[in-house]
């Protein structure tokens, strides 16, 4: 998911980053860096970036960030020395060139940040399917016993499989979304030999 913000695409990819790895870390230390979102996936972007040497602030969202994260991250999240916002929306960004210099808050307030982290949530971009296959009201494909197929990974029109983060249920982590392809292939293996098999 994405910030409702105009001005966004200006800093996607230069200093406002979706994922928070070993380059974005190098590229961050001893910088001022935001990290947006409550779940689980921020408390490990925030602990990682604080342990590289940024000076890291969470906003979120809501009242308490233990309505939405682990005990053990919040724990993390302290011992690194990360500040936490509570009830704090962004409403404008600020800089040039595509490089962050602050931003501004639904209050008013401006926080001076170079670089910020969106951890929002995942939208599966299914809308281009209409009514091809059976999707959950979030958008997700139904596979599986969900969509009354035959097969794990099937979807609801046989022969067609979905794998990796568009399907419903999955977890949403690059190494399983490998797994499920490579299963998802050996499925249909078994669909065509099964198929094969009927017409003999």
């Amino acid at each position: 998911r994405r910030l409702p913000l105009d001005e966004l695409a200006d800093y996607e990819g230069l200093s406002v980053f979706y994922a928070a790895g070993p380059p974005e870390a190098q590229l961050c230390g001893a910088s001022r860096v935001a990290v947006v979102g409550g779940g689980n996936s921020a408390g490990q972007a925030a602990v990682w970036l604080a342990r590289g040497g940024a000076l890291v602030t969470v906003l979120h969202r809501r009242a308490d960030l233990r309505e939405t994260m682990s005990d053990y991250l919040i724990r993390e999240l302290e011992r690194y020395g990360v500040a936490v916002r509570d009830r704090s929306e962004l409403a404008a960004l600020h800089g040039s060139d595509g490089r962050l210099e602050a931003v501004t808050l639904a209050d008013g307030e401006r926080l001076p940040f170079s670089f910020l982290f969106c951890f929002l949530g995942a939208q599966p971009c299914t809308e281009w399917l209409d009514d091809a296959v059976a999707r959950a009201a979030d958008g997700f494909i139904l596979t599986g016993d969900a969509a009354g197929a035959e097969y794990l990974l099937e979807t609801s029109v046989p022969g067609i499989f979905a794998a990796g983060d568009v399907r419903s249920g999955s977890t949403k982590r690059c190494a399983a979304a490998v797994g499920e392809g490579s299963m998802a292939v050996q499925l249909v293996h078994q669909r065509l030999a099964a198929a094969a098999a009927r017409v003999a």
